[in-house]
């Protein structure tokens, strides 16, 4: 494991320690999206090299949100592909929420092995920063949350999670293509067409999979925007057919 790659480490774990003041997790997850980001880029070999990108394996790795049918976990799994998406990997799932023990559901998530080294704990970090800024939210806005209903409730609470996502996957775009800008100007042309062969080649174990769409989410718009905004200021850049959908 590189310097680079300790050090995203455990700024995550640092982000993902409740005992830390939130000012220290945003500071800590700020520091790490930067890092991952361009370390996601910078250390793709060149594709003009004999070593070139295409050997590198597309694998995938499992990350298991609990929870039931009313509970979050389908919000966060569509959340955390947002992210995914955002670096050139993507995810699916397999629902559980509707067993009677262990609800939940597990989200496979689909990239290079070299990017699963970071997304996974990013993923992890940010469930504990989103739960975080959910608190907050309702405790800021008690005359919109208390009247609600359940239903709306659930509309308000997945627009936020899912948004805040988004607020991390705008700050992973840009910092990879700025990254990725930055190699271009110093001449390493082959570091776009690395990014791009990963694309595909993730593209491609998608469409050999047998998925079928999950049925879209209902979120709330006044919610989405909060999320987002509270996301970008974070920092943080074999199952069966019938059960096991696309990410989104």
């Amino acid at each position: 494991m590189s310097n680079i790659e300790t050090q995203i480490r455990r700024l995550l774990a640092i982000a993902e320690d409740r005992a830390a003041s939130p000012a220290e997790r945003e500071l800590a997850m700020q520091r790490a999206t930067t890092l991952m980001a361009r370390h996601s880029i910078t250390s793709l070999p060149d594709d003009t090299d004999d070593g070139d990108s295409r050997e590198e394996e597309i694998t995938t790795a499992e990350i298991r949100i609990p929870g039931g049918t009313t509970t979050a976990s389908r919000a966060l799994s569509n959340a955390i592909n947002r992210i995914a998406r955002a670096a050139n990997a993507n995810t699916y799932y397999t629902d559980y929420r509707r067993r009677t023990g262990d609800p939940g559901i597990v989200l496979h998530v689909v990239a290079a092995r070299a990017d699963l080294e970071w997304l996974k704990p990013l993923a992890s970090a940010y469930m504990v920063q989103a739960a975080a800024g959910w608190t907050n939210w309702r405790t800021n806005n008690p005359r919109r949350w208390k009247p609600m209903k359940d239903k709306t409730r659930r509309r308000v609470r997945d627009g936020y999670l899912t948004a805040y996502a988004d607020g991390i996957a705008d700050r992973i775009r840009t910092t990879r293509q700025q990254t990725l800008d930055e190699q271009t100007t110093a001449g390493n042309t082959g570091t776009a067409l690395a990014v791009r062969d990963r694309a595909q080649r993730v593209s491609d174990y998608m469409d050999a999979l047998d998925l079928r769409d999950g049925a879209e989410l209902d979120l709330d718009e006044r919610a989405q925007a909060a999320g987002r905004a509270d996301g970008w200021n974070s920092g943080l850049g074999n199952p069966t057919q019938h059960n096991t959908l696309r990410g989104a």
